[in-house]
């Protein structure tokens, strides 16, 4: 999960979402909003594991709500 404040984009605040866009990128991984866990997902496999990249849309303090609502019923 990239942790960061989605409303501030490319500072220190935001560290987390960037490095999980450098991930997805070099993965191959294509990010997609999903209502469910209020945030962007990016999945993708590696040696046979599902890899599940998250940048939640709610401020950092309360994004913990979109790690609960994501799982593996939500991707599919």
């Amino acid at each position: 999960m990239g942790l960061g404040n989605h409303s501030l984009p490319d500072t220190r605040h935001s560290v987390g979402m960037l490095v999980v866009d450098c991930l997805a990128r070099y993965l191959g991984a294509v990010w997609h909003f999903n209502s469910r866990s209020i945030g962007h997902l990016a999945v993708t496999n590696v040696d046979d594991q599902e890899i599940i990249l998250l940048k939640p849309t709610l401020a950092m303090n309360i994004n913990g709500r979109s790690i609960a609502r994501t799982g593996i019923d939500t991707v599919r």
